[in-house]
């Protein structure tokens, strides 16, 4: 995390552990994108590495493998809302 990432929201996941959720920018997306050809596991993976702070560290190898699946199940749900279009105010 840097002094310029802006925070979207602080959680508890599933699993009782505190993360962060940094506000996604078009790099993430589209680097998401690109290194998973569209794969959503492979974009989620991206995604929750670039984005997520977990106990204030950046995600690991290892934590991937140990992650809990309603804690990525939850991930999902706070990026979909990211990507939602409801937010969208059209005139």
């Amino acid at each position: 995390m840097t002094a310029h990432d802006k925070i979207f929201a602080k959680v508890k996941l599933p699993s009782n552990i505190n993360a962060t959720i940094l506000e996604a920018k078009g790099i993430h997306y589209f680097t998401s994108l690109s290194i998973s050809k569209v794969d959503i596991g492979d974009m989620m993976r991206s995604l929750i590495k670039q984005l997520v702070l977990i106990e204030e560290k950046e995600v690991n190898e290892k934590y991937f493998n140990d992650m809990d699946m309603r804690d990525i199940s939850y991930l999902s749900e706070v990026f979909n809302l990211m990507l939602s279009t409801q937010a969208i105010d059209i005139q």
